[in-house]
């Protein structure tokens, strides 16, 4: 069982961009699918562990595959996941834009979103995430397809930036990428992308 990274992310543009976005990364049963954005269709398939007769996943090579191929091409293991049983993903109207709350296994799909951005240049695409599993937050900003700041805290013990802190210094990154603090998986994605 992986930590969980909680991520809300914040769409930021005008309403038909932003429209536009939501239709095009819909997922069937959710506001956001990974695979609308970087298709693992080329890629074998997770199998049910049942139709492995038993067999432990950990040893499935085709299991191992798919992994590391959406660790490299998603920045995660799995697709995004409901915070809870009981709700779906849902873009929720915020001022300025939408949010999209969801889980992702270990880190934030940063890869995912750079590609989102890349796809919808008009939309500021802004991530918050940590959480107590992870034992960090941070902050990430993404226009025109390029990560323009990036900002991770290990150690925190709280999830919980205050959104007006969080859109005050993702308005003052400029255009070259910052970081600052230390998140320990973080070094390896950030040159990925």
């Amino acid at each position: 069982m992986p930590n969980w990274c909680h991520n809300r992310l914040h769409l930021v543009g005008r309403r038909n961009e932003i429209d536009q976005c939501l239709e095009a990364i819909k997922g069937k049963n959710s506001a956001i699918d990974f695979n609308a954005l970087i298709s693992s269709s080329g890629e074998p398939q997770m199998r049910n562990y049942a139709l492995l007769g038993g067999k432990d996943p950990i040893f499935d090579i085709e299991i191992w595959h798919t992994t590391a191929w959406r660790i490299r091409h998603w920045g995660t293991k799995w697709n995004a996941q409901r915070w809870r049983d009981d709700c779906a993903i849902v873009a929720e109207k915020v001022p300025g834009g939408v949010e999209i709350a969801f889980l992702t296994a270990w880190g934030p799909p940063l890869t995912v979103l750079r590609e989102l951005s890349r796809r919808f240049p008009k939309l500021d695409v802004r991530l918050r995430f940590g959480g107590l599993e992870m034992d960090c937050e941070g902050l990430a900003r993404f226009k025109k397809g390029e990560m323009v700041f990036y900002g991770g805290f290990e150690g925190t013990l709280i999830y919980g930036i205050p959104r007006r802190d969080w859109d005050e210094l993702l308005d003052r990154a400029g255009n070259g990428m910052r970081r600052f603090g230390r998140l320990a998986s973080t070094p390896d994605r950030a040159h990925a992308l």
